[in-house]
């Protein structure tokens, strides 16, 4: 991660900001190891990428690239970017009352949230105005290329998701690419530009 990197144990993140970060490959702000657990509350990031290595054109986790567990409340991602899967979670996720605002996956899927294994929650949030180059310019749920096989469960309760794009057919709003993810919304709100 350009600003953090979580390889085990526990973190606890409040009141904390980080602007302007720039990661080689996994999380421009946040990269998290499996087995270990983040609670952030309060916490903002913006304009944060994964543009340090230019020449990385799968660099994946502009914002955050998560692998363990973690529980982000009253929290805002804004105008941050990566070539795939902007906030890219793997493990046991939930965000409440999380914004999520003008990011874009520049080469491949999830502009916004992409699930790509395990549990992920978001309650009572949003993600707005948001985009891909190809599925998931909100929300992704599926597989990664080394990971073809990628199951799990997504789930999007009193969840606003507005102005989103990526290419007909490909899931502007969400996009879930595998038989093996489990999708349930609820009070879903889909507002269209």
């Amino acid at each position: 991660g350009g600003g953090m990197r979580i390889e085990n144990g526990n973190a606890f993140l409040v009141d904390v900001s980080f602007e302007d970060c720039k990661g080689a490959f996994l999380g421009g702000a946040i990269s998290q190891i499996v087995g270990s657990t983040l609670h952030a509350d309060r916490v903002r990031v913006a304009r944060c990428d994964t543009s340090h290595r230019t020449s990385q054109k799968s660099a994946v986790g502009g914002a955050v690239k998560l692998s363990g567990s973690s529980t982000w409340i009253d929290s805002i991602f804004a105008d941050c970017f990566s070539g795939f899967r902007v906030l890219t979670l793997k493990g046991r996720h939930t965000l409440i009352r999380v914004t999520i605002l003008r990011c874009h996956a520049t080469r491949g899927e999830g502009g916004g949230v992409s699930m790509v294994g395990g549990t992920v929650t978001l309650l009572d949030s949003r993600i707005a105005d948001s985009s891909s180059a190809s599925y998931g310019g909100c929300v992704y749920a599926g597989p990664t290329l080394s990971d073809p096989d990628t199951g799990g469960t997504l789930i999007l309760r009193n969840t606003t998701l507005s102005n989103c794009s990526a290419p007909p057919r490909e899931g502007p709003y969400v996009f879930v690419y595998s038989d093996k993810v489990e999708f349930t919304s609820e009070m879903l709100t889909i507002e269209h530009p």
